[in-house]
């Protein structure tokens, strides 16, 4: 069980830091399994939950390779991180994705990543980077936790043309960065394109001039439910060294009002559901018994 994947795709490495993510977890590391990715590297960000031994047993049975990564003051954990995940992947993967835990990239012509990647750079070695837009959605009115998958049960979002899907996630050239960051990596060399093949234009922070949607989405779960946003809320920012004076404070209720975006329905990602439920169900069985505690139990 795994993914279908073309032997001359590009081989892809997924890279995420979690804190206090057990209940995400397995449905994230299923999708990126049927996505495409040849690896998936997560840092461990100071949990308390669960995920650290979940993470440990997935890394156990060779899911995922697992890097506690402690805050630290006067650091972003997150860009740090990344920057380490750099070196790990040079001259082992062909392009790295960063994404975080609420965040899953579609592909919308091909059915994995890998082959959407070798779609956009068409076998043009001048292409370092790509960068793919949000797609916000919202709580789609649902105020409490249930046992459905977050790919399931969140349907409604922001039209695409909706300022929120101005964010861009990015899949670059490792050998290419010369340094990470959360939306948009600095590059040594070569172009920044959207989803399309297009030069990108990024106008502040992450945020592209226009947005496009043609072969590539990222759904961003930003809210979830009511309940959930209060959870997000205790963690803090993950960009934000431990004491900053603002690692609490982003995250509020203003930021839920924009993020909260339920104005139409999208469904690209329904078709990859019965391969998803399946993986989540293989690694299940895969893991040690004894760590079912830290699982959530998912209506599949």
């Amino acid at each position: 069980m795994h993914f279908s994947q073309s032997s001359t795709d590009p081989k892809l490495c997924v890279v995420a830091i979690m804190k206090n993510e057990a209940s995400s977890i397995l449905e994230w590391v299923a999708y990126y399994r049927v996505m495409g990715a040849a690896r998936i590297i997560i840092y461990d960000n100071d949990s308390t939950d669960g995920t650290t031994a979940l993470l440990a047993a997935l890394a156990d049975s060779g899911f995922v390779t697992h890097v506690p990564w402690p805050s630290l003051d006067h650091e972003s954990p997150q860009c740090a991180a990344y920057a380490d995940a750099v070196t790990r992947v040079a001259g082992d993967m062909d392009w790295v994705m960063f994404v975080d835990t609420d965040e899953f990239m579609v592909p919308i012509a091909d059915d994995n990543i890998p082959a959407a990647i070798a779609r956009i750079s068409t076998g043009d070695d001048d292409i370092s980077a790509i960068g793919a837009n949000w797609l916000t959605f919202g709580t789609s009115g649902l105020t409490k936790r249930d046992s459905r998958l977050v790919t399931e049960k969140f349907t409604q979002c922001a039209r695409s043309d909706m300022t929120p899907n101005q964010c861009i996630k990015s899949i670059v050239r490792p050998d290419r960065i010369r340094e990470p960051h959360i939306h948009h990596c600095h590059l040594k060399s070569g172009r920044y394109v959207d989803d399309r093949g297009r030069d990108l234009e990024i106008v502040h922070n992450g945020l592209s001039k226009a947005i496009s949607h043609v072969n590539l989405q990222v759904n961003h779960y930003m809210t979830k439910t009511e309940e959930d946003w209060q959870i997000k809320y205790s963690r803090g920012n993950a960009n934000r060294s431990i004491n900053s004076s603002d690692k609490y404070t982003r995250i509020n209720e203003d930021l839920f009002k924009t993020a909260n975006r339920n104005e139409t329905q999208n469904d690209a990602l329904n078709r990859f559901m019965a391969p998803l439920k399946a993986e989540i169900l293989h690694i299940q069985n895969e893991i040690s018994s004894d760590l079912r505690r830290f699982q959530p139990s998912f209506d599949l």
